[in-house]
């Protein structure tokens, strides 16, 4: 499904991965490899099931698309230090696996990802933006810092990653599910902007549709001088069911009176 009919940005059905045809790249952001073992830590014990989920959704989406590139828009890793050991061993196991199917893999640095550099510099052919990252129409940060310089460049679109937007719907029973979305559109200063989801199963989602602006994690979405939250459509992704588009938020924040 295109986001934008003037840009080749489009969903692969309800995977959580974004496919770019013109710069011949898939991308992908916060997978917080290392998640389970942090959370251990914590005294919460979570089956160590997600490197295979992600591994899976990532062999899908090269299948589906045969691209050359994959864009990791941040957060590769989760702990904010020094790597544990999962991290290492699970990041180690999944760019030597990558690498056989696409010919460049490019991280753009997350919040997350310091000492990252450590192991990349081990791989050829795997690249680390400590920025951002500008290639045909489209610029890629990881959404933590608002990255001005990268507002003044001539892409024609930015996409961002670390909300992990989500949306929170609710039936007629008022049973309740959160679902990884897309959420896309028009800034006030020129430019798309696009928010990835997390490719990880288990961090948590922000409600877009249920948050006011103020409470957004990025600066940039947060920037009311940036961009209109209410102006910004969300594409629904679930991996049996598919991609369902919704309208723009204001009309969710009207409902909520936000």
């Amino acid at each position: 499904m295109k986001l934008f009919e003037t840009l080749d940005i489009k969903t692969i059905n309800g995977l959580p991965i974004l496919y770019i045809p013109s710069i011949n790249a898939i991308t992908v952001a916060d997978l917080h490899l290392g998640y389970e073992e942090a959370l251990a830590n914590k005294g919460i014990f979570y089956p160590k099931s997600q490197f295979n989920i992600i591994m899976k959704l990532l062999v899908e989406g090269f299948e589906k698309t045969n691209t050359d590139i994959l864009i990791i828009n941040g957060d590769l890793k989760h702990e904010f230090g020094r790597f544990s050991f999962q991290e290492r061993k699970e990041i180690e196991t999944l760019l030597k696996e990558l690498l056989t199917r696409f010919k460049k893999i490019i991280i753009v640095r997350g919040n997350h990802d310091n000492y990252l550099i450590n192991i990349i510099r081990k791989f050829e052919n795997v690249e680390f933006i400590s920025s951002y990252l500008t290639i045909g129409k489209y610029g890629f940060a990881h959404g933590h810092e608002l990255s001005l310089d990268l507002f003044s460049t001539k892409v024609e679109c930015i996409v961002i990653a670390h909300e992990h937007p989500a949306l929170g719907l609710k039936d007629d029973v008022y049973v309740k599910i959160k679902v990884p979305a897309v959420l896309f559109g028009e800034t006030k200063v020129g430019k798309k902007i696009v928010v990835q989801p997390a490719l990880s199963p288990i961090v948590l989602g922000v409600e877009v549709n249920m948050q006011p602006q103020s409470e957004f994690l990025s600066p940039i979405l947060r920037d009311k001088k940036i961009v209109d939250i209410g102006n910004l459509e969300a594409i629904a992704l679930d991996i049996e069911a598919g991609a369902f588009r919704f309208p723009k938020l204001k009309k969710w924040q009207k409902i909520l009176q936000y």
